[in-house]
């Protein structure tokens, strides 16, 4: 059962998520609208994944599909490390 969630998961990521468009997601058009987005710190640690794009894959599309799939793997670890056998 779990095998098939993560690979429904995948799916999706790999053959949905490189059609998102490329308007900003809620918390970004927020912070524009209300005018706080240049206040924004920058990171202190320049993450693995930076906007979705690997730094190792040149295809836009590819590299939000494995970005998408990193996290639906990271995602999926961290909400079954809570359960106790």
């Amino acid at each position: 059962m779990l095998g098939y969630g993560l690979l429904i998961s995948l799916g999706l990521v790999v053959f949905v998520a490189p059609f998102a468009g490329p308007w900003p997601d809620g918390l970004e058009a927020a912070a524009k609208s209300l005018g706080f987005a240049k206040q924004a710190a920058a990171p202190l640690i320049k993450g693995p994944v930076s906007e979705y794009r690997p730094p190792f894959i040149g295809s836009i599309a590819a590299a939000t599909a494995v970005a998408g799939d990193i996290g639906a793997i990271l995602a999926l670890i961290g909400a079954f490390s809570w359960i106790k056998p």
